[in-house]
């Protein structure tokens, strides 16, 4: 792009500027809509710089000038550390974004030649570390959230078929992290990284998978998408199966193609699902207690959503892949 064309595209966006009115998120988007009680609420959205407190403008100079902007490209896995931070796994740009509010920048991890990722999938901070899976390379990193250093890498040759996604459980300091090729759930130590135990094979019966996939952790109980059975299984932290719920179907309630899943305290499970372009709340048995979203661009609307993840506060944060960003929903209750 020459200086002229790059002049003229600034001035065209001083004047749209000028005659813009209040973004989509200075309303506030709830479901279910009114008269019901609101019970989900959008409270934010995560792609770029400006997501982080830069300006429009400032963002804008970046991007014609080719300088400084940040963006997401094709999202996939998110969470969130004790301070906020959202930590999202790219496949297109091959690394992690770590979008920091406080400090108004979007930081890096994983581009360093030590420790480089090249396909990141699933991510999970547990205190100073950040775990991030790599299905290329077919191992699990552990990276310093401060200096972004590689300080643990576990997966040896063949260890792993496809580890795609991964949760932590702090009553044993342990990390799950499903394989979606050999179709089982692996265990490991997450200060060591030594091998513990894992669970599960090929198949459609009770604690057997097919391709496993999201993966999530609440109390004593694990949570698991098992993708191609069109269902979620829940197990106990030593890997008995507890029981399980979803089929396939194109209605509300329903599972088709499902990605991520995340759970409250009070036991609500949220489940995105890329066919649909939403996500579900279900109770343990399956019941499902309202879903949100739909194909678009628009906020609280998806294209393939894909990780999600619940912080401590009973925020939600979503993968809308295609539209590369990550919305943040608040659960305001569960009454």
């Amino acid at each position: 792009m020459n200086w002229i064309t790059r002049i003229a595209a600034l001035l065209v966006f001083m004047l749209l500027i000028g005659c813009a009115g209040q973004s989509a998120l200075d309303t506030d988007l709830v479901w279910p809509i009114p008269p019901d009680k609101p019970r989900i609420q959008l409270v934010d959205i995560y792609s770029d710089n400006s997501s982080v407190g830069q300006s429009k403008f400032n963002n804008f100079i970046s991007s014609v000038t080719g300088e400084g902007r940040t963006r997401l490209i094709k999202p996939f896995g998110v969470s969130v550390d004790s301070n906020g931070r959202v930590y999202v796994t790219d496949t297109g740009v091959g690394h992690v974004l770590v979008f920091d509010s406080a400090k108004k920048e979007i930081q890096t991890i994983g581009k360093r030649r030590r420790g480089k990722l090249n396909l990141p999938l699933g991510i999970v901070v547990v205190g100073d570390t950040v775990f991030v899976t790599d299905g290329y390379q077919k191992k699990v990193f552990g990276y310093n959230i401060f200096t972004g250093k590689l300080i643990l890498a576990i997966g040896k040759s063949q260890e792993f078929g496809n580890p795609s996604n991964l949760a932590y459980s702090s009553k044993n300091n342990s990390l799950y992290i499903s394989d979606s090729k050999n179709h089982v759930i692996r265990v490991y130590d997450a200060t060591t990284g030594k091998f513990k135990f894992e669970f599960g094979e090929p198949g459609d019966q009770e604690g057997q998978f097919n391709r496993p996939s999201g993966i999530a952790i609440q109390g004593d109980k694990v949570y698991i998408i098992d993708q191609m059975n069109f269902r979620v299984q829940i197990f106990s932290l030593t890997g008995d199966f507890y029981k399980m719920f979803g089929e396939p179907g194109s209605g509300a309630g329903y599972l088709f193609r499902p990605k991520g899943i995340g759970v409250t305290k009070e036991g609500f499970i949220f489940v995105t699902d890329a066919e649909f372009h939403n996500f579900q709340i279900f109770d343990e048995d399956g019941n499902v207690y309202l879903f949100i979203g739909q194909l678009g661009n628009e906020p609280g609307e998806f294209s393939l959503p894909a990780g999600l993840c619940i912080d401590l506060n009973n925020n939600i944060y979503v993968v809308d892949q295609l539209n590369s960003r990550v919305q943040k929903f608040k659960f305001l209750n569960a009454d």
